[in-house]
């Protein structure tokens, strides 16, 4: 909406307040800033001007006004409250945003009211919780379709329902920033766009672990990727790492312990017992336990299979 005129050119108000000559010095903290009041003395800023003081209508406080549309005078905190809150309308128990004021001056729902609401959200019609002029759930919808906007057909195919999946989570909120914030999100658009391949190997070798582990457990869910036993790969994964670096006649012998006997143990427990937290702790111990023996018996000039009950109950007796 033009507001001034400014040497022949036709200005808006936000146009206007960016001008430096907008600002003036603010007679009570003598900063540059807009006008809000101007007084016998000079200009007052919004920061210094006097607010309208009254009772809050909602929560009985003398606060500064805010509004004054929700059943009469507002303060800040109380339409943060209304404009941001989704619980049942007092009327039809609708679970919503409450924000309509009803002819005995309460709030209801706006369908309850028959007032339209100044909370609708321009994409969806809805009466919510927005940002902006959008409510969370068209936000969310927007920012997961752009994210698979950049795939390529054969990879967007493959990735539906997920799409569909993230429809349906149940914090439109976070959802309508996690495309720009998450980890998971960015990897996923490296599937998307085919930088990666959507195999379990692919998310293997992935430098950020956690955030591909977190997509792989979505991907197994929705069908895209077949399931598998993560943890055993990842077991298996972790003695390479921790083979490495170790003496060559050492590794002769805890090699095949860490890779065969320790497995086929965890096999039976798990058959026996089911699959724990604490079972692939246990193995990464028994291993740890075993390079430390064998490290202790090549110190003292012992092999494995001649070594008497003595070097094992010294072993023990550090270990105490």
């Amino acid at each position: 909406m033009i507001s001034h005129r400014i040497e022949g050119k036709s200005v808006c108000g936000t146009c206007r307040r960016r001008q430096p000559e907008a600002k003036e010095a603010c007679i009570r903290c003598g900063h540059d800033r807009l006008v809000q009041n101007r007084t016998a003395d000079g200009p007052i800023c919004p920061q210094c001007a006097p607010g309208k003081i009254e009772p809050c209508v909602h929560c009985g406080r003398e606060r500064r006004v805010r509004v004054k549309f929700l059943g009469g005078a507002t303060c800040d905190p109380c339409f943060s409250i209304i404009r941001g809150t989704r619980r049942p309308c007092p009327r039809c128990g609708t679970v919503g945003l409450v924000a309509s004021v009803a002819d005995d001056g309460t709030l209801a729902c706006s369908a309850c009211t028959g007032v339209r609401s100044r909370f609708i959200c321009a994409e969806c019609g809805v009466e919510d919780i927005r940002n902006g002029k959008r409510c969370y759930p068209c936000l969310a919808r927007i920012a997961i379709d752009d994210l698979f906007a950049a795939g390529t057909p054969a990879r967007r195919r493959a990735l539906e329902p997920l799409r569909q999946r993230l429809f349906e989570h149940p914090e439109p909120k976070s959802m309508a920033r996690w495309p720009g914030r998450s980890a998971s999100a960015a990897i996923l658009c490296e599937i998307l766009t085919e930088d990666i391949e959507l195999t379990h190997e692919a998310l293997d070798r992935h430098p950020t672990v956690q955030a591909a582990s977190l997509l792989r457990h979505s991907l197994v869910d929705v069908g895209a990727l077949e399931p598998r036993d993560t943890a055993s790969v990842q077991f298996m994964a972790w003695i390479d790492t921790f083979l490495q670096g170790r003496p060559e006649h050492i590794t002769r012998t805890l090699g095949p312990f860490c890779r065969w006997h320790v497995p086929a143990r965890i096999r039976l427990f798990v058959q026996r017992n089911g699959i724990t937290d604490g079972t692939f702790v246990r193995a990464r111990r028994v291993c740890r336990i075993a390079a430390d023996f064998l490290a202790h018996l090549d110190t003292d000039g012992i092999e494995l299979k001649t070594a008497p009950q003595d070097a094992v109950e010294s072993y023990l007796a550090l270990r105490s």
